[in-house]
């Protein structure tokens, strides 16, 4: 069975190659980098593949401590593609959530949406119904980014026709993924994310800039200069950019895999340390009743609350 599944579910090292993808990187430092993290989730994923003849957490040995969470990302998105070709009463996804992938709980959301976006719609409201109510948004912003990442040509100018925010919060939190996508597709390159951000209706450029502060801070790619830089996008989306940056800090303490360029964008960003930003995700979720439909965008608007983001109503859909 396990060779069946590798054999069907497979997937090669080209998916990730920077120039196949015809991503527009300046620096061979962040070429490298961005194809680093591909191969890390790619590895993850086939590893979880494999899970009968190898116990995941010793496949994880070989890889760079850092890009621990990108693995586990690709382990998500294999399990939930995994779940839905070959049922179990018991879904693998679920199960590895509460055990060896507790640590990396953001992240395995996150990678069930990479699976989600290559499964029938129906597949969406089943797992979601299976999820924690607050991080199941999550998948959602994972299904936004492999929209952005695998089909920009065909996403771009569909979320440029989003003329406004829509009473769907999914749309919302789709174009968090999204964002994440541009600083991939990009480089990390601050004039020209900043260019392509304008583009889009005012009302999404918020959850956009929120990706990429979340992309800026976990998955990195430019020197500090260069993240100097995105603290001249408009004011008024700032907090959104901080908001994303606490949120990959707090991915990571969770992980106890702290990188240097999570550090040096929460001291640029949020002026502070990597630990007081978890710590703001932290105060603000104690505030908020996270089993309401809308936990989800209150949690990120108290967030932005301490980055000057003033006035916000709570979400309602």
């Amino acid at each position: 069975m396990g060779r069946i599944k590798s054999f069907i579910l497979n997937v090669s090292l080209k998916n990730v190659d920077s120039d196949i993808r015809k991503f527009e990187i300046g620096s061979r430092h962040s070429k490298r980098r961005i194809e680093n993290i591909g191969q890390a989730f790619l590895y993850g994923y086939n590893a979880a593949l494999k899970q009968d003849e190898l116990p995941f957490k010793k496949q994880m040995d070989i890889i760079e401590p850092e890009l621990e969470g990108f693995a586990y990302e690709g382990a998500a998105m294999a399990l939930t593609l995994n779940d839905f070709l070959f049922p179990t009463r018991s879904p693998r996804l679920i199960k590895f959530m509460s055990s060896c992938g507790a640590n990396h709980i953001y992240m395995l959301h996150v990678g069930a949406g990479w699976g989600l976006a290559r499964l029938p719609k129906f597949y969406t409201n089943i797992l979601l119904s299976k999820m924690d109510p607050l991080l199941k948004w999550l998948s959602i912003d994972g299904y936004g980014f492999h929209e952005g990442y695998f089909h920009w040509n065909k996403a771009y100018p569909k979320m440029l026709l989003l003329s406004k925010v829509t009473n769907k919060y999914r749309d919302r939190a789709f174009a968090q993924g999204f964002g994440r996508s541009i600083w991939f597709k990009f480089g990390g390159k601050p004039e020209t994310i900043k260019s392509i951000i304008s583009n889009f209706p005012y009302e999404k450029q918020g959850d956009i800039w929120s990706g990429i502060g979340l992309a800026l801070a976990y998955a990195g790619g430019v020197q500090k200069e260069e993240v100097e830089t995105f603290k001249s996008i408009p004011p008024e989306f700032f907090p959104h950019l901080a908001q994303g940056v606490t949120f990959a800090a707090k991915a990571r303490i969770f992980a106890d895999i702290p990188s240097l360029h999570t550090k040096v964008a929460c001291e640029v960003i949020c002026e502070t340390t990597v630990e007081k930003a978890a710590q703001i995700t932290d105060l603000a979720l104690k505030k908020i009743n996270r089993k309401t439909p809308y936990a989800y965008e209150n949690w990120r608007r108290m967030i932005r609350e301490e980055f000057g983001s003033k006035g916000e109503k709570t979400w309602i859909g």
